[in-house]
């Protein structure tokens, strides 16, 4: 696992992130947006090889922790790639324009630029029962930097495993569902842009606007495995960002 596997490679022809709509640690948070300060930003790769990024912020309003997981690329058996292809064209993963817009809008740095350092970060260990010291890649200059947080509440499946035993798992719909909550976007805490915003010269804060109206205070249903509950679809309202310049990020 190395940051350099996420560097940005101009001979590769990948959509630029853009900004999305949708169309029409005491629980779950509701839909909204929270100023936040990074906590710790660390490292780790799945059981099927992605490299993960693990942020844990601390909420402003409330002084909570707020902690989630993305998936900067994909498994190996997908060759750890940051983008997927669809009809011809390759973009970049949700989690990796996640994990690389909060590095962008904190530090004016790609997330395949960063530096990490070990450092000791207590972990849920599910054979101990608790949280443990565990050696893990920090990336340090993120630490205690401010950010916007579009935090989405999200009604999903609850997975079930339908292998056979001694079968390979194979977790599928159980006809239950769960409350979860989810980043879809960062926004500079200075001035609520996002980096597509920033990367077309906008000085206003449009995008912020449209995420709050759509998103606050409603539940985004992502059920697939019950009659009626489809995801909903996005609609775009940006453009693809031009290549970036040095310190475009910074305020």
């Amino acid at each position: 696992m190395s940051l350099s596997q996420l560097k940005s490679d101009e001979s590769e022809v990948i959509e630029a992130e853009v900004d999305y709509v949708g169309s029409s640690n005491s629980g779950i948070l509701e839909s909204g947006l929270y100023p936040c300060f990074v906590k710790v930003a660390y490292l780790g790769e799945s059981s099927g090889g992605a490299i993960t990024l693990n942020i844990h912020l601390n909420l402003e309003a409330n002084n909570r922790e707020f902690k989630t997981l993305v998936y900067l690329t994909s498994g190996k058996a997908k060759g750890q790639k940051k983008y997927f292809e669809k009809d011809g064209k390759k973009s970049y993963l949700p989690g990796f324009n996640i994990g690389n817009s909060l590095c962008q809008l904190t530090v004016d740095k790609a997330i395949g630029d960063m530096v990490s350092e070990e450092k000791f970060v207590k972990i849920y260990d599910f054979d101990a029962k608790e949280e443990l010291p565990v050696a893990v890649p920090v990336l340090t200059e993120l630490l205690n930097k401010p950010i916007l947080a579009g935090i989405v509440k999200q009604l999903v499946d609850k997975p079930k495993n339908m292998a056979a035993e001694g079968q390979p798992a194979n977790w599928q719909p159980s006809g239950e569902t769960k409350e979860q909550n989810e980043i879809t976007k960062f926004f500079r805490a200075a001035d609520g842009l996002t980096t597509t915003e920033i990367l077309a010269g906008a000085t206003e804060a449009s995008y912020r606007e449209s995420w709050k109206d759509r998103f606050t205070g409603v539940t985004q249903n992502k059920v697939k495995g019950v009659p009626g509950g489809a995801a909903q679809s996005a609609a775009a309202i940006g453009t693809p960002a031009a290549k970036p310049v040095k310190s475009l990020f910074a305020t």
